[in-house]
């Protein structure tokens, strides 16, 4: 989760918008964001294998248009200037 808010700030002035979602409860969801500074969008998830996710982390990018352009399960250090570059080229492929 740090690399993720890391992510977030460092692309603050980029039209990206940064989801975190889970499977838990709502109210769990709730405390944990009451309870941690991250400054996450928090979404409730209903049905982990209706969006094909077997494991846990898994990162969706979409376009702009809400087309699927990459898809991973499993940890990525997201503050990684290698990663930043990854979302601005997906942002950039995408542009219209």
């Amino acid at each position: 989760m740090p690399t993720f808010a890391r992510a977030m700030k460092e692309m603050k002035s980029q039209p990206v918008v940064f989801l975190f979602a889970s499977n838990e409860e709502p109210d769990l969801i709730r405390k944990f964001a009451e309870k941690n500074t991250y400054d996450f969008h928090y979404v409730h998830l209903e049905n982990l294998e209706e969006l094909g996710i077997q494991a846990l982390p898994t990162t969706f990018i979409f376009s702009p248009q809400g087309k699927l352009s990459f898809k991973e399960s499993g940890f990525r250090t997201w503050d990684d200037p290698k990663n930043l570059e990854l979302i601005q080229t997906i942002m950039k492929d995408h542009e219209e």
